[in-house]
């Protein structure tokens, strides 16, 4: 299964303001899953659990600020060599749209959806 990452700026939002390819199942666990188990980020460990569930994976409030903490905290994380690994530019400009994004002011009252 694909993944896609939309952030709607307002509760009232029809369309995404943001709409980012996040991957395959196999690409969110090695960049995102699994490096968030490794240091204990409870939200990203669990993306494509929650995702292909019902209620799915749907923040906003103070829950999108937690997530948004740990999207920086995880890529302080990938900032260093894992496994053999490097994060890759398209998962980096994926992490740092999401934190900009939600940075702003005009997503103050934001919901952000990964499916």
């Amino acid at each position: 299964m694909a993944y896609h990452v939309l952030i709607f700026a307002a509760s009232t939002s029809v369309e995404p303001t943001v709409d980012l390819y996040l991957g395959s199942a196999q690409t969110v666990n090695l960049y995102w899953e699994s490096a968030g188990r490794e240091i204990g980020l409870p939200t990203i460990s669990t993306i494509t659990e929650r995702a292909d569930y019902e209620p799915g994976f749907c923040l906003s409030g103070k829950p999108l600020r937690d997530f948004r903490d740990e999207l920086a905290l995880l890529l302080k994380y990938w900032e260093q060599s894992h496994w053999g690994y490097t994060l890759s530019s398209h998962h980096l400009e994926v992490m740092t749209t999401i934190i900009a994004s939600l940075d702003d002011e005009f997503f103050v009252n934001a919901t952000l959806i990964i499916g």
